[in-house]
């Protein structure tokens, strides 16, 4: 099934004849597998949401005999192309855009030590690794969080940059983070409301985490802001050589959707008129980065998934980048005051290992 699954969402899309959407129901002799694939050009991860809500709403009320009660649209998607138009030609447009080259004024994209070296084209290509944090450090991480009087998203951000500056040595670079540029009036609509913001980070290895996460939560607060801006002529104004990023992490909460469903990307089963159903993710957006660090969180805690290209890097190689961030962004949870020199980067087994290569396995540390 996992292979039937993988070779479906591998095909491309042929936009101009089916469209950006594409339903497929495998029937076994116990169950039955539903597969939701849509292109990115017409669809957000809240977008996802929204369709697997209604999806479930309409199947439950077919069931009954009924019809689902789907409340018309205050506005089309039409609405949010017609008002990026506006800015664009407005004052505003321009003072957003001058931000945005700005920020990226002699600074690039963040960048890691790759295994391999990078193929002139790249061939989008990549996986994912996925972990669901203890829900005892998840609710420190948020009490942490709160104390510092930062968002969640801001110390995991603040938590990847330091990661960034201990494994290259650069001290100012560029991150994205899609930001979701929905508007309450299109809070029911499917579209793509997303737009790339950059992130600098401009660090020294004597800065304590905790600033780090402060500085990193203040840049956010400025980037959302002017979200609005398309990245597309960002990029142009910045008149790079190259991309202007190549890491990136987002955050996704599914909390707006009401408990079930965010019971559901727990791995909660839920029943939909008898049918016992169970939510699967399957990785998507792999290799559009070097690495990119996805958050989501959920009734129940916080879930993080890091996808890498991996024609740049090794498995073993994502997984101890993965280990360290969530090691750097416990510590800048529980002690802010620890400078970026001193996070630590390698767990006990790891150090042992590292002595032993040494000649110091009995070097105390």
């Amino acid at each position: 099934m996992r292979s039937l699954v993988e070779a479906e969402a591998a095909t491309p899309f042929e936009l101009s004849g089916e469209g950006p959407f594409r339903l497929v129901l495998w029937r076994r002799r116990t169950d039955a597998v539903l597969l939701a694939l849509t292109h990115h050009i017409a669809t957000d991860a809240a977008s996802q949401w929204l369709l697997w809500r209604d999806l479930l709403d309409a199947y439950r009320a077919y069931a009954g005999g009924g019809e689902p009660e789907w409340a018309p649209l205050a506005v089309p998607y039409d609405h949010f192309v017609e008002s990026e138009r506006a800015l664009l030609d407005s004052s505003r447009g321009q003072r957003q855009a001058e931000f945005w080259r700005e920020q990226c004024e002699g600074s690039g994209p963040a960048e890691l030590l790759t295994d391999r070296p990078r193929p002139a084209t790249s061939s989008f290509t990549g996986a994912s690794l996925v972990r669901r944090l203890p829900d005892e450090l998840a609710e420190r991480l948020k009490r942490a969080a709160a104390e510092q009087e930062i968002s969640q998203f801001a110390l995991a951000l603040g938590s990847l940059q330091a990661l960034v500056n201990r494994w290259s040595g650069q001290t100012d670079f560029l991150i994205a983070c899609p930001a979701s540029v929905r508007r309450s009036a299109a809070k029911e609509v499917i579209g793509y409301f997303v737009n790339p913001v950059l992130i600098r980070a401009v660090l020294d290895r004597r800065t304590p985490i905790g600033e780090v996460t402060a500085a990193a939560n203040e840049r956010l607060r400025q980037a959302t802001a002017r979200a609005t801006y398309p990245y597309p002529l960002v990029a142009r104004a910045a008149a790079a050589d190259g991309p202007l990023y190549r890491i990136s992490m987002t955050m996704v909460t599914t909390d707006a959707f009401g408990t079930e469903l965010g019971g559901a990307v727990a791995g909660v089963p839920i029943d939909v008129a008898g049918v016992t159903t169970t939510y699967l993710e399957i990785p998507h957006l792999e290799g559009q980065c070097d690495i990119a660090i996805e958050v989501t969180r959920d009734v129940h805690g916080l879930t993080l998934a890091l996808r890498y290209d991996t024609a740049l890097f090794e498995k073993a190689t994502a997984e101890s980048l993965f280990g360290q961030f969530i090691r750097i962004m416990t510590a800048a949870g529980d002690t802010p005051e620890v400078p970026l020199s001193r996070l630590p980067l390698t767990d006990a087994a790891e150090k042992r290992s590292l002595l032993a290569m040494g000649g110091g396995a009995g070097v105390a540390s």
